[in-house]
């Protein structure tokens, strides 16, 4: 799977909005640790880098591979002209969700679901 939590987007440079000073700088250490271990190939889970995240045991599933592929093809054409900022990989997941829901009768459970421990943003 091309899974929103293994692949979301992690903006590097955007805006951050609000206050500045401390959030601002803890803002940036949280992103510079997430572009450390995406690039690692590591997600940080409490402080603790691990190797991987838990996905959805539905999308290992030989006969659902396709459908996962396809659904993950079709969320990125809708959301082409979307902004790619933090949240954005909630916004993924609740499309993928209705898409998998609404076509194909699957409950899709998301990376921010089934990794309660790990900030996704």
């Amino acid at each position: 799977m091309r899974g929103h939590g293994e692949d979301s987007p992690v903006t590097s440079g955007s805006a951050v909005s609000g206050s500045k000073g401390k959030n601002q700088r803890s803002v940036k250490r949280s992103r510079a640790v997430a572009v450390r271990a995406k690039k690692s190939g590591s997600h940080t889970r409490r402080g603790r880098e691990t190797s991987s995240l838990r996905n959805d045991p539905q999308e290992e599933d030989p006969k659902l591979r396709k459908t996962f592929k396809a659904v993950d093809r079709e969320v990125e054409s809708i959301l082409a002209n979307h902004p790619r900022e933090i949240g954005f990989c909630h916004t993924f997941g609740d499309v993928k969700r209705g898409i998998l829901k609404e076509k194909y009768g699957i409950d899709w459970k998301s990376p921010s679901e089934m990794n309660p421990d790990v900030c996704f943003d």
